[in-house]
This record gives structure tokens, C-alpha cells and sequence, in this order.
């Protein structure tokens, strides 16, 4: 009796070591989802305690790389505390991707609804390509949650 048993959990381990986890991430435009999976961490470094300045400054940059490689250490964590200040949200939603002009080969834009309380905001985030297959967030339209009137 005790055979069977054993060789039912021998073949129930061979069966679960066989099964993968897959992700489908379903394409959002032209480029791909290296801009919003960029964005999304970049998003969840923003609401980490405390703040997770080094992947902000990792993820921020232009075509030349990341500032977090660049500049002056105190520099990018000053500037990635400002941001994260102003984002920081409860929920954020990818709402459209749109062309660059004159640039639609090296950069786009990605419109983030961004949630904080009971206000929303539309903020643009213009991603730049990196050596070849790598996204950077180039610049965040951050005045439009700061110009409140």
C-alpha cells in the first residue's frame, strides 16, 4: 500500500516542478511596454518608505543614461525627493501614449493619470530610448499637479 502513495506524490513533484508562472503583458502601443514598465517601478519607488531615491535616479535620465550614473549623488537624491514629493499617490493609471514630434523614433509620451486623495491629475511623462532597447523617463509634467489655482 505504501508503493502507490509514493509513487502519487513522486508524480504530484514532477508535476508541480514542471509548472511556470507566465506574465502576459498585453502591448499598449508602437513601443512596446518598456516605457510603462519603466514607469511602474519608477511609480512604486516613488510610494516606498523611504523613498527609493537610487531606483528613481536609476530610472531618470536622458538619451546619454541615467542621472543616478551621472551626477552628483546628493544632486540626483535632492531632485528624485522633490519628485517623489509631488507624486507621491494612491493609485496612477497609464491612460495614452502619445507621439513626440520630431522625435517619434527616440522618445514618447505616456499620460499618467495620477491619484492623490480625492484629486486627479493628467501628467505627462516623455521617455527617451537608451542604448538601443532600454527606456529612461527624460522629463515628468509635474507642474501640472504644482500650478493649483
Amino acid at each position: 500500500m505504501k508503493t502507490p502513495m509514493v509513487t502519487l506524490m513522486l508524480a504530484a513533484l514532477t508535476v508541480s516542478a514542471c509548472v511556470k508562472e507566465q506574465v502576459v503583458v498585453p502591448a499598449r502601443s508602437n513601443t512596446g511596454v518598456g516605457p510603462a514598465l519603466v514607469i511602474e517601478r519608477f511609480m512604486r519607488a516613488v510610494n516606498t518608505e523611504p523613498k527609493d531615491l537610487v531606483t528613481m535616479g536609476q530610472l531618470f535620465g536622458t538619451k546619454d543614461g541615467p542621472i543616478g550614473e551621472r551626477d552628483p549623488r546628493a544632486q540626483v537624491e535632492q531632485r528624485m525627493f522633490a519628485i517623489a514629493t509631488v507624486l507621491h499617490h494612491d493609485d496612477y493609471e497609464i491612460v495614452r501614449e502619445q507621439q513626440v514630434p520630431g522625435r517619434t523614433s527616440e522618445a514618447t509620451q505616456l499620460l499618467v493619470r495620477v491619484t492623490a486623495g480625492q484629486k486627479s491629475h493628467n501628467v505627462p511623462f516623455t521617455m527617451v530610448r537608451y542604448k538601443d532597447s532600454s527606456w529612461l523617463i527624460e522629463q515628468i509634467g509635474i507642474d501640472v499637479i504644482t500650478n493649483q489655482r
